[in-house]
């Protein structure tokens, strides 16, 4: 790639139009990033669209659009994300990839239905290429939707035939990383689905392989081992969702921050209502600015929780008359 970094790539694309080729090669180095370093491969793809030819072919615009979406989406902007998706659909609406990455949007906005739709057009589109790795990344998809829709045991029969179909297959640098993206997915629905201790099995398992994982990566199993911890009853599950939140915090990841801070309140629902409902409060709002909709699995668990840690009214008004005749006692 002739650039060195974003900035000199927008710098050349505002004076001169560029190769489809140039501009291409600039947004899947970008989307090559997604797991080591989000917020580049954000600057790289929106490079790739600065100056832009209104001559540019169809499925190449569409790609650039698709890429930049996937990226603004990781970064959680949600908006600006859909916008590029629609475009790239609106250009070529038949691309399965495409469909794919409008479907992790989808997934994001929990607009599950719409999410399932996409997948199972990009599924019956890729079918014709017989691609076993894009199939097994469109079975993960399904599986995130299965759970997300409460049925997370069927979700885990769905990742583990991924995990398989991906196996089966020759080495490949995209084989290993959807391999770790795969087996990650496979311990957090075995979880959710009441079996922590085979979740932890899979992990270690495959700890080789997913030691070789970019930051992203490692910050979501710091996340996944603090749920693992939680379902096993682990008495230090609590400073591991704390320490997960913190990194996640710490790279302005808002949505990951608003979810572990969910998850740490359902864990310290029953042993600590008060600090659950603490917990919770201001989740909403950052829910609320990273689009996530009122009838979502994420608000339904928040105001289930604020609802099942409602403070007694009337041992309040108890505790207040009390301090009122304490105050008037001490000032006489």
């Amino acid at each position: 790639m002739r650039f060195r970094d974003p900035e000199a790539a927008t710098l050349y694309f505002r004076n001169k139009p560029g190769t489809a080729q140039e501009r291409l090669a600039l947004a899947e180095h970008g989307f090559s990033l997604r797991y080591s370093d989000p917020a580049a491969m954000r600057a790289w793809c929106d490079a790739a669209l600065v100056g832009l030819p209104p001559e540019t072919d169809a499925p190449t615009a569409a790609r650039l659009h698709g890429y930049a979406g996937n990226a603004h989406r990781v970064m959680g902007d949600f908006d600006l994300a859909e916008e590029h998706l629609t475009k790239a659909l609106s250009l070529c609406p038949a691309d399965p990839r495409l469909l794919e990455l409008k479907s992790s949007l989808l997934y994001d906005l929990r607009r599950l239905p719409e999410a399932a739709e996409a997948l199972n057009q990009a599924a019956s589109l890729q079918c014709r290429k017989s691609d076993p790795l894009v199939h097994a990344s469109i079975l993960l998809k399904n599986a995130m939707v299965l759970d997300q829709s409460d049925e997370p045991a069927n979700a885990a029969v769905v990742a583990q035939t991924a995990v398989q179909s991906i196996a089966d297959q020759p080495p490949s640098a995209q084989g290993e990383e959807l391999l770790r993206t795969a087996i990650q997915n496979l311990s957090l629905y075995l979880t959710n689905s009441g079996r922590p201790t085979e979740a932890l099995r899979v992990l270690s398992h495959s700890r080789p392989l997913l030691a070789q994982a970019g930051f992203r990566v490692e910050l979501r199993m710091v996340w996944l081992l603090a749920r693992i911890s939680g379902a096993l009853g682990d008495e230090c599950a609590r400073d591991a969702f704390v320490a997960a939140r913190e990194r996640c915090a710490a790279e302005a990841m808002l949505q990951e921050v608003a979810l572990i801070s969910l998850d740490l309140a359902r864990h310290l629902l029953i042993t600590s209502p008060l600090e659950a409902r603490a917990e919770v409060a201001l989740v909403g709002p950052i829910l609320a600015q990273i689009g996530i909709p009122e009838d979502s699995q994420e608000v339904r668990l928040l105001n289930k929780i604020l609802a099942e840690t409602q403070p007694d009214v009337e041992l309040l008004c108890e505790l207040s008359r009390l301090l009122y005749a304490q105050r008037k006692f001490w000032a006489t």
